[in-house]
């Protein structure tokens, strides 16, 4: 099963990452979550994100996290080299966060060199 083609849903805004290093031999994987602003006054929320990777062995790579208006977005840069088809699934379980409207997921456009 090959990962879902990349989405660039209109009404998901540009978002800068700023520069970040790609570690040598990864395969960083983008995961774009939109929640409700309640999210912003649960704890607990950023850790169900990262114990969602976690579970499954996949190393986070870089997290960022905004609030513009009404909408949250956490941006999830995780390693998926030798585990690519763990995508869909992982996006499936973020599904599930609380207060989670939408998650999309493709590769980066950068990929670590080769070990």
């Amino acid at each position: 099963m090959s990962p879902e083609p990349r989405r660039s849903p209109s009404h998901l805004l540009p978002y800068e990452v700023g520069r970040f290093v790609v570690q040598r031999g990864t395969l960083p994987y983008a995961f774009h979550l939109k929640l409700r602003r309640e999210a912003l006054f649960t704890v607990g929320v950023l850790e169900k994100i990262a114990r969602i990777f976690s579970a499954m062995n996949v190393d986070i790579l870089q997290l960022k996290a905004s609030a513009v208006g009404d909408i949250v977005r956490v941006i999830v840069f995780a390693d998926l080299k030798g585990s690519e088809a763990l995508a869909p699934r992982i996006r499936d379980e973020l599904m599930k966060v609380e207060f989670a409207e939408e998650v999309v997921f493709h590769p980066s456009h950068r990929r670590g060199s080769r070990s």
